[in-house]
């Protein structure tokens, strides 16, 4: 389990070297680059394929150090995935994979990875810009403001791209978006994923988004942020006290979702960097009659779901032996019917034709079969046509 930051002077970590023997360490973000040969910093991933523990930490802050690098990761490109995807996969596998060991696959943690470096490249751009921005200077002025850090050329290409109306209007936009924001939190730099995994070392219970949402929008005294937290997080508990569900299972149809609504594209409330809808809600379900269909962890359904998924296939091939049977005993009194029709009356009464002619497939078949002698035979075909129905 997982339980808060020992310190805020450095980050206690286990580090595994090349034996595999695990020892705790006391690292600051810089002191990444001095781990000798074969030692990595251990980075435990959650249920939902995000970084915790203090690990998180250390890999976050040296993901910032390698973003800021601008021989690493160049400044002038317009945003983050217009940069050659051989950046990222050199740095990751030079500087990134030599240091950590990610108890996750590989996938989620360069998808973690990229999304913190994008954060913190562009994060790192606004803050150059704005300490040099003048409105009442021109562009030839801002762009002799070179950092100290930043190749000329790089600095100029930004600047650039900066005083283009499109990009002008677009920072025009995200200001007026910003303004609309009025809901502060009191989570600071500590991501989501961390604080769940503390809550749940502290109170031995999972915490849902709802548990999260209100824990970094309350102060310590209980009060809330601002009056427009007050309303959105009493509206929250209101929908925790009447659900239910299980609240700690994450879902679009949770307290949250259904307060806050659908989300967008991008990300997930209260679950912090890289989650995304399609990957964290992709076996969510709305939940029926006493069928729990929300128990998933890691793509495998629970026991008890397939328990019922088991038991609903079982009735349902039962129902299919049982349609087959009475079908084929339809088709038998109906033969007999007209053997017996054809002896009395030397053919079929028009009266009576219709009947025969819209016999189902099924049944024209065994009356084949019938004056060949062969009943228990049926064609593929038949044997689709009765599954499809």
């Amino acid at each position: 389990m997982h339980s808060g930051r020992e310190s805020m002077q450095h980050w206690t970590v286990d580090v595994i070297d090349s034996q595999g023997a695990i020892k705790k360490f006391k690292v600051k973000k810089r002191d990444v680059l001095n781990l000798s040969d074969g030692e990595r910093i251990v980075v435990d991933f959650d249920d939902l394929d995000s970084p915790i523990g203090e690990g998180q930490g250390v890999l976050a802050g040296f993901c910032g150090i390698l973003a800021k690098d601008s021989s690493i990761f160049p400044i002038h490109f317009k945003k983050w995935s217009d940069l050659p995807a051989a950046y990222f996969n050199r740095c990751f596998d030079q500087f990134i994979q030599s240091r950590f060991c990610f108890r996750t696959t590989e996938s989620n943690a360069r998808r973690y990875v990229y999304n913190s470096m994008c954060k913190k490249w562009g994060a790192r751009r606004l803050k150059l810009y704005d300490k040099v921005y003048d409105q009442f200077k021109s562009k030839t002025e801002i762009m002799d403001k070179v950092p100290a850090e930043i190749p000329r050329d790089q600095w100029i290409s930004y600047v650039e791209y900066r005083f283009k109306e499109k990009t002008m209007e677009m920072c025009k936009k995200n200001a007026e978006h910003r303004k609309k924001q009025t809901i502060s939190h009191i989570g600071g730099s500590k991501p989501n994923s961390r604080r769940r995994a503390e809550m749940m070392a502290k109170t031995g219970q999972k915490p849902g988004r709802g548990e999260l949402y209100l824990a970094t929008h309350r102060n310590e005294d209980g009060s809330y942020v601002n009056e427009a937290a007050k309303e959105i997080c009493e509206k929250i508990e209101l929908a925790m006290n009447q659900s239910t569900t299980n609240e700690s299972e994450v879902s679009a149809y949770d307290a949250v979702g259904k307060v806050l609504g659908k989300e967008h594209s991008g990300r997930v409330r209260c679950l912090g960097l890289g989650a995304v809808p399609s990957k964290t809600f992709k076996q969510t379900r709305p939940r029926y009659s006493n069928l729990n269909a929300s128990s998933y962890n890691n793509g495998s359904c629970s026991s008890q779901c397939q328990e019922k998924y088991n038991q609903m296939l079982k009735a349902q091939n039962q129902n299919l032996d049982n349609y087959n049977v009475m079908m084929n005993a339809h088709a038998q009194m109906m033969n007999a019917f007209k053997a017996y029709i054809i002896m009395k009356e030397g053919t079929i009464p028009e009266q009576l034709a219709e009947i025969f002619v819209s016999m189902s497939p099924s049944t024209r078949v065994l009356e084949n079969d019938a004056a060949s002698g062969s009943m228990d035979v049926r064609s593929s075909g038949d044997s689709n046509a009765i599954d499809n129905q």
